[in-house]
């Protein structure tokens, strides 16, 4: 499924504007609204996602997303002992 976040923090690393989803840059509902309507009409995203769905699950489950948090905090402690 098409992504839609806020162009900011990690989303622009995760979402790749046309590609797997669109970035906003503000609250504004017709902004939402619009990249939306554009997610549900682009078939060459769907089909691009449902190619991908695979790797996606692996590379954002929730095991695997806390375990790279996990490895980042763990060698912060070590650099800040």
């Amino acid at each position: 499924m098409p992504c839609i976040g806020r162009n900011c923090n990690e989303m622009p690393y995760i979402i790749k504007e046309g590609q797997n989803g669109y970035l906003i840059n503000s609250d504004d509902a017709d902004e939402l609204c619009s990249k939306m309507l554009l997610a549900l009409d682009n078939d060459t995203m769907h089909k691009y996602l449902e190619q991908k769905r695979t790797e996606y699950i692996k590379e954002y489950s929730w095991e695997n997303v806390v375990n790279k948090m996990k490895r980042v905090i763990d060698e912060k402690a070590k650099i800040d002992v």
